[in-house]
């Protein structure tokens, strides 16, 4: 994933203004890799951090005590999903879950299927998340992608967040900011003018791309 993810790790901090970047490795035991970039100036200067884990968020956090509150500091690709990943108490009677959810998706991409259909749901800084369904044109053979809808990002964490039977299952799920749930997607796609059910044929194709795209 370090080899995938390098060039658009890359285009981000040279988009930042990067004249020299060095990578340096935090834990060779998941594969985190720290990116640190230096700028002309040293109020530009960035670092990314690749594939953080719950088991090395210590790393992450000496390094935001590097950064600064000024600079730029990007976690990509974090590794925790769930409350119980931060181990027992959640780590530190909770402190650490608190910090891993303070980091706001500037952008998200996430890839499911939804009723034989394939969806991304993207979210991109600053704008909502946004649900998008697979068209193929079978003429053709052309792919696109259409908007189904969007919902708004929430940036407050609800005070009732861990105590709702949903987000108690499965270990605890994190603070989301919002992103759409399952059934609200399906709400989505089934309202679009154009939806069709699909047939066990075209389920299967769906999850043929789905795979294919994925790998």
């Amino acid at each position: 994933m370090m080899v995938a993810a390098n060039p658009l790790v890359l285009q981000i901090l040279n988009g930042l203004g990067a004249v020299e970047i060095n990578l340096q490795m935090l834990d060779a035991s998941d594969g985190v890799y720290g990116v640190f970039s230096q700028a002309a100036k040293a109020s530009d200067d960035a670092c990314a951090v690749l594939l953080p884990s719950a088991d090395n968020i210590e790393y992450v956090q000496s390094i935001e005590s590097q950064v600064g509150s000024a600079r730029n500091l990007i976690l990509i690709n974090a590794q925790w999903k769930r409350r119980s990943d931060f181990g027992g108490f959640f780590g530190s009677g909770g402190i650490t879950v608190a910090y891993a959810e303070q980091y706001e998706p500037t952008f998200s991409l996430t890839n499911m299927i939804c009723e034989g259909d394939s969806i991304r749901v993207l979210r991109n800084y600053p704008g909502p998340w946004r649900i998008f369904v697979r068209k193929e044109d079978i003429d053709t053979g052309e792919v696109d992608w259409s908007q189904i809808g969007s919902k708004d990002v929430d940036d407050k964490r609800p005070a009732d967040w861990d105590t709702r039977a949903e987000n108690q299952r499965d270990g605890g799920r994190l603070f989301d900011f919002g992103q759409p749930t399952y059934q609200e997607i399906n709400d989505m796609l089934q309202s679009s003018p154009d939806f069709k059910p699909k047939s066990a044929v075209e389920r299967a194709a769906t999850a043929f791309n789905f795979i294919k795209d994925t790998l």
